[in-house]
This record gives C-alpha cells, sequence and structure tokens, in this order.
C-alpha cells in the first residue's frame, strides 16, 4: 500500500530533520482503496484521546497486513489503553 511506503519515508525524514519539521497528520481515510481505513482511522483517533496517537499509528502502518478489530484491541492492549473509555 502506498500509505505504508509513506510511512517508511516520513519516519526516515522525520528522524534525520527531527529539529527542523514539525509532522501534522490529518485523517483522510480512502475507504475505497483500503476497506479497513476508516475504522483504522477512528481506531488511530481513539488512541489520540489517550495521548498516544502516534505509537499507534505507527503498528498500523507497520502492520497494514493484519488490520481488523482484534488487532486494532491487542495494540490498545499493548499500549495499555483503558480499553472502556
Amino acid at each position: 500500500m502506498y500509505c505504508a511506503e509513506a510511512h517508511k519515508t516520513l519516519k526516515q525524514f522525520k528522524a534525520i530533520h527531527q529539529d527542523e519539521v514539525a509532522l501534522v497528520y490529518k485523517h483522510f481515510p480512502l475507504s475505497s482503496v483500503h476497506h479497513q481505513a476508516m475504522a483504522a482511522a477512528k481506531a488511530a483517533w481513539a488512541a489520540g484521546q489517550q495521548g498516544k496517537f502516534w505509537q499507534y499509528r505507527n503498528a498500523l502502518f507497520s502492520h497494514q497486513d493484519q488490520l481488523g478489530e482484534a488487532f486494532y484491541v491487542d495494540v490498545a492492549k499493548n499500549l495499555n489503553f483503558n480499553l472502556t473509555r
């Protein structure tokens, strides 16, 4: 997927230029391209509500072949989310 490739490039760029740039993320789920796009965007938004957006986002883009409800919950548990929240 294109998003996974862009994620790799941005990660490398940010590592080199971390003191020079700020990355601002805007959700734009392309549901017509990826059937899990909207669910992944909602899960990442929920992660942001608990202060762990970037960690969650990194997990999503690093494991795009595993996206689905079970994966979203597993990542949330690994990041110590309050799941009832």
